[in-house]
This record gives C-alpha cells, structure tokens and sequence, in this order.
C-alpha cells in the first residue's frame, strides 16, 4: 500500500481562493479606475455639449441675420432702380395719395387688454 500526501490538494485550494481574491482586488481597482476616468472627463463632455447647443444657436442666429441682409438688399435694389417702388413707399410713409386715389387701409386689429383684476371687492 502507498501513502498519499494530501498536503498539496490543501496548498491548492488555498492557492484557488487567494487566487480569487486576487482577482477580485483587479476588479475593484479597475472599476475605481474607470469611475474616476468617467468624473474627470464628464466636466468635458458637458462643455462639449453646451458648445455644440450655442453652435446650433449661432447656426440659426446667422441664418436669421443672412435672410434679413437678403431682404434689405432686395429693398436697396428697389430703391436705387424702381421709381414705381420709391413713389409708393414715399406716399405710404407721408400719407399721401395720387388725385382720384382712394386709400383704404387694412391694420391688424390690437389685442385687447386683458381685464385687470382688483384685489379687494366690496359686498
């Protein structure tokens, strides 16, 4: 009969449960490691997303100011070679009109004022 020695199974399962903690303590560290890569690069995510919001806003903002400045030279083009059209703005702004004319007007109505009430009623 041969004897065994159990004393390297024993060695073994120790090893496996060091081993396990091992990879445990790797997992934390790198988890505190992304945690803290995640807080210091957030400041910077949200700097870039307020950047591209102010981005679009200008966006708008300059195609706003672009349709006005084609507008006006529109205007600066009626100016300087229609006659028709200075004749007739000329008239409006002065309150003009041509002998036989007739002028009727067609403002939009103003809003009524809202009813302002009173803070203390008498019975």
């Amino acid at each position: 009969m041969s004897t065994y020695d159990f004393s390297e199974f024993r060695e073994r399962r120790q090893t496996t449960v060091w081993h396990t903690l091992n990879k445990l303590v790797l997992i934390l560290i790198l988890l505190a490691g992304s945690v803290m890569a995640v807080l210091y690069f957030l400041p910077e995510v949200r700097y870039l997303r307020d950047m591209k919001n102010r981005r679009d806003t200008l966006q708008t903002e300059k195609d706003t100011k672009s349709a006005e400045v084609k507008k006006n030279h529109r205007v600066e083009e009626l100016l300087k070679n229609d006659p028709e059209y200075v004749e007739t703005i000329a008239r409006d702004k002065l309150d003009l009109m041509k002998s036989g004319e007739t002028i009727i007007r067609m403002d939009t109505p103003s809003p009524a004022p809202a009813p302002v009430a009173s803070g203390s009623e008498s019975d």
